[in-house]
């Protein structure tokens, strides 16, 4: 199954996974599932950084999924 992330949606997969359902968390993390983000996302995440509405701390890019 391929599934579109929210903005929100992702950052609680990435920095919150308790945060999410049971049901959620076992969707995002299933090897047979394909995860997106839109670009949109990247310049959400961007704004409420820079505007200081969302710490980033101990999340390296390394961690963010490539663009596609």
């Amino acid at each position: 199954m391929k599934y579109l992330l929210d903005t929100h949606v992702f950052l609680w997969a990435l920095m919150k996974p308790h945060r999410l359902s049971p049901q959620a968390r076992k969707a995002i993390e299933s090897a047979g599932n394909e995860n997106f983000l839109s670009v949109v996302s990247f310049w959400e995440i961007a704004l409420k950084f820079s505007l200081g509405t969302l710490d980033l701390k101990g999340v390296t890019p390394a961690e963010m999924p490539p663009a596609s």
